[in-house]
């Protein structure tokens, strides 16, 4: 295939050297794991109760409740989706390491995934849950796309730059007297009214989620910009192939936790004392801090996993599971799966030769980016599954399969 321009293979990324690939998929996998099961336990709160959504304590919580609440706050909110958003960054350069391997064009197929998380983000939003950010992820894609060649360091610096950035707005709103719970009272009776409707039949439940959307594109101003920061640091480190070689950067790893932890618990306090999300003070300590604690434990897990494969291998499948849509169309719900065989199905033809051995094992590496991760969480709810139980077995001496 000739592929000219923005087209080209591994485009502004060198490609990875012999063996790479297969060192650094339980790690990933793992770390992509424990990240979604931290944002879920920071999302739980939402599902079961529409006064999160508006910033105020659900009246109903006793004590335990408030507790936990408060814990969670201070240990993974503004935290655990940075983990997963570096992630994505990572992820990646991984898709531009496997377009350069099998030379063939990495934008078509990036553009599809990315149109793919945007639509099913919107069909999220408005059907399972508000507080959804693929879109957000979707539209990020499209920068993270543009500015791929961009130097390790380079990008370390804008990330960098635009954290500053959001905290010094943030914090000028702060002293100016900007407050995102003006009227306590109002708040508490718009998330009794958010819960009744979330507990109602699926038209209150669209409803509720839609009239919810405008509050909730004033969160994201916040929230997209720090994802994008950390794509890029993500982005960086795919470039360093860190994950590929996480034993030779043990130092580095005890520096995060050195530094990341002090700095991150402290901000922590602040947040989680002074408010959360409904304080701008808080709020503007976390966005400068929480980066440092997410690092923080990235490096604990990735030290840890290296450390107990065994633990990394329990956590792993649940980071693998968006893979899954690379496999082939029986591994998916029947919906999707039709619409995923009618668009990835061989084509044959003059001028575009079927290889043998690309259905599934050469596209892995390529379909297993970014996008998909979002893609499971998004749609694997609503659709009635097929053969979900029954996850493909790989024989023995097979090679592990790719997780990102």
């Amino acid at each position: 295939m000739n592929v000219t321009g923005l087209d080209r293979p591994g485009d502004g990324h060198p490609q990875p050297p012999p063996g790479d690939t297969l060192a650094r998929i339980t790690v990933v996998d793992a770390l992509r794991g424990s990240a979604l099961l931290l944002i879920l336990l920071v999302n739980i709160a939402f599902f079961s109760s529409g006064y999160d959504f508006h910033l105020v304590d659900d009246p109903t919580h006793s004590a335990v409740d408030l507790l936990i609440a408060g814990a969670v706050e201070l240990l993974f909110a503004m935290k655990a989706y940075l983990l997963f958003a570096f992630l994505f960054g990572y992820s990646f350069t991984l898709q531009l390491d496997s377009a350069a391997r099998r030379g063939v064009a990495f934008r078509p197929a990036f553009l599809r995934r990315l149109s793919g998380l945007f639509v099913l983000g919107a069909l999220h939003a408005v059907l399972l849950f508000h507080g959804d950010i693929l879109t957000t992820y979707a539209l990020l894609g499209l920068v993270l796309l543009a500015v791929r060649r961009i130097e390790p360091r380079t990008a370390l610096v804008a990330a960098a730059t635009i954290i500053g950035g959001i905290a010094v707005v943030v914090g000028i709103a702060a002293v100016l007297g900007a407050t995102l719970v003006p009227d306590e009272a109002a708040a508490v009776s718009a998330g009794a009214r958010s819960t009744l409707a979330l507990g109602g039949g699926l038209g209150d439940v669209v409803l509720e989620h839609v009239r919810s959307m405008p509050a909730m594109i004033g969160g994201l101003a916040v929230q997209g910009p720090l994802a994008f920061a950390v794509f890029l640091v993500g982005l960086a480190a795919g470039k360093h192939r860190l994950l590929a070689t996480v034993p030779a950067h043990q130092d580095l790893l005890r520096r995060c936790e050195r530094v990341g932890y002090p700095i991150g618990l402290a901000g922590a306090v602040v947040f989680a004392v002074g408010g959360s999300t409904a304080n701008l003070t808080g709020l503007m300590v976390s966005i400068v801090t929480a980066p440092f604690l997410a690092a923080a434990y990235a490096a604990t897990l990735l030290r840890l996993f290296t450390r107990r494969p065994r633990l990394a291998g329990a956590f792993a499948p649940r980071g693998r599971v968006r893979a899954r849509w690379a496999d082939g169309p029986d591994e998916l719900p029947g919906p999707v799966a039709h619409v995923r065989a009618r668009l990835h199905r061989p084509r044959v033809g003059p001028g575009r030769p079927h290889r043998a051995g690309t259905d599934t094992a050469d596209r892995t590496g390529d379909l297993r980016g970014a996008a998909g991760g979002q893609f499971v969480v998004a749609a694997a709810v609503p659709v009635r599954p097929r053969r979900m139980g029954a996850a493909r077995l790989d024989p023995p001496g097979a090679p592990p399969q790719l997780g990102c």
